[in-house]
């Protein structure tokens, strides 16, 4: 039995359980198989995920507040979702409906479902990627730096993943990462739901963080943040540049030096008079923050994070975002519906089609995980709008039907737009038709 047969029986079975590492090395090393080589069987094709995730949580996430607060917009969106099934059979246009499979999503485990969807944008956000592992009827998510994704190929095992015949065949989780003693445990595409919602572009099979394509950015807000902070606390009078007498000795200008820095400097010793001995000559090199112009330069950096984010600088709530007219009724509800349907919906069922995989289909159900947007208060406005839709081909179903057309078709035509299937009973209204030719 070669090893990437075993490896799909495994997995067909949906078994709960987890492959030991011992069985894993046992796997890899039977009938002479060469896929990942017996001195470090995980090295070829294995893909370590996330390396830089506790740099961007420490370094980024709890230093910047711009990031800390995109990365919040998105998770408390994210966390409203309530999962069900999307009927794709034709004639019930996408009816929602409830089976016990999805207990798990509702009632993880240790974690409320908010909690699970919150924490997952938290990973996609900072790693790139989320794992969700399906044990026992509960889902746990996995440290996204804790997995390395498996991939598998015959054609060729030492670089599988850019072979045409290249195959998932599972994850390794190693709690404490890859520094740590423990062994780690091999764990089926069946049991891990892997979301990725922004896919590396030359790692396909791995997902990318948005924060790592605005470093540059957040690293000028964060000098910009520690100038001000630095402002205050040594110089919060104006830059002043003193010229001293030719005559004046190193010790006498250290002295005097020490007296205005003493005297000057800091937050309480703000806009004192400064008075000198004669012979010094005083410049102003600086006077205020509003010279620097700062308030525009992080307003720049905010706002480019803010649309790296994918989150609108108005609901973000940062300076560029309040200003004008961007707070008015129509331009807000139009940034939002723009959020809204560019970034929450496709993301959402992403998510969707990623959880998928670890859930049991309805069985006799044509169907496919998707969310009831009723639950969600952010996308109110949209069903609003949804209700006007639906009552413009109510009134357009009446008028056709009431000039004579088959309802069967009328309804066929307002769901499809096709106008060749309507047809006419023949009957028209009284309206049409000759004085004097009705039945009394």
């Amino acid at each position: 039995m070669r090893l990437l047969d075993t490896l799909r029986r495994k997995d067909e079975t949906r078994d709960s359980s987890a492959f030991s590492f011992d069985d894993l090395l046992a796997m890899f090393a039977f009938n002479g198989n060469t896929y990942y080589g017996a001195a470090s069987p995980l090295k070829a094709p294995s893909t370590p995920v996330a390396q830089s995730f506790v740099g961007y949580t420490g370094g980024i996430y709890n230093q910047s507040g711009v990031v800390a607060a995109a990365v919040t917009a998105r998770a408390l969106l994210m966390s409203q979702l309530r999962f069900q099934w999307r009927s794709t059979l034709a004639g019930e246009n996408g009816r929602l409906f409830g089976t016990a499979a999805l207990a798990p999503l509702e009632r993880p485990g240790d974690m409320t479902r908010a909690e699970m969807l919150y924490t997952a944008e938290q990973h996609n956000s900072l790693a790139g990627n989320a794992f969700f592992y399906l044990n026992g009827g509960q889902i746990r998510l996995l440290r996204p730096d804790w997995v390395t994704i498996v991939y598998g190929s015959d054609t060729d095992p030492e670089d599988p993943t850019s072979a045409l015949d290249a195959e998932l065949l599972g994850y390794a989780y190693r709690p404490g990462g890859s520094g740590s003693q423990k062994a780690p445990v091999f764990l089926t595409p069946s049991q891990v739901a892997h979301w990725k919602p922004e896919p590396d572009p030359v790692f396909w099979w791995r997902g990318q963080s948005w924060i790592g394509s605005v470093m540059s950015e957040i690293q000028t807000d964060r000098q910009a943040t520690t100038f001000k902070s630095k402002f205050f606390a040594n110089s919060a009078t104006p830059q002043l540049i003193v010229t001293l007498d030719a005559q004046t000795t190193q010790a006498q200008a250290e002295d005097i030096a020490k007296s205005i820095a003493r005297g000057h400097e800091g937050s309480p010793n703000a806009y004192k008079t400064l008075v000198l001995g004669g012979g010094a000559d005083v410049t102003v090199a600086g006077s205020n923050l509003g010279q620097l112009d700062l308030k525009n330069t992080q307003g720049l950096d905010e706002t480019r994070i803010a649309l790296r984010s994918r989150v609108p600088a108005t609901i973000l709530g940062i300076s560029e975002g309040l200003a004008g007219s961007a707070l008015n009724a129509g331009n807000y509800s139009q940034t939002r519906r723009l959020w809204s349907d560019a970034w929450f919906t496709p993301t959402a069922q992403n998510l969707c089609g990623s959880l998928e995989r670890i859930l049991t289909l309805p069985p006799g159900r044509t169907a496919e995980l998707s969310f009831d947007p009723t639950q969600i208060e952010f996308l109110q406005e949209d069903r609003r709008d949804e209700a006007d839709i639906r009552g413009q081909k109510a009134s357009t179903m009446r008028q056709l039907i009431e000039a004579g057309f088959v309802p069967d078709t009328v309804t066929q035509y307002v769901a499809t737009g096709d106008e060749s299937v309507l047809q006419h009973t023949g009957n028209v209204s009284v309206q049409l038709q000759p004085a004097g030719t009705g039945t009394p």
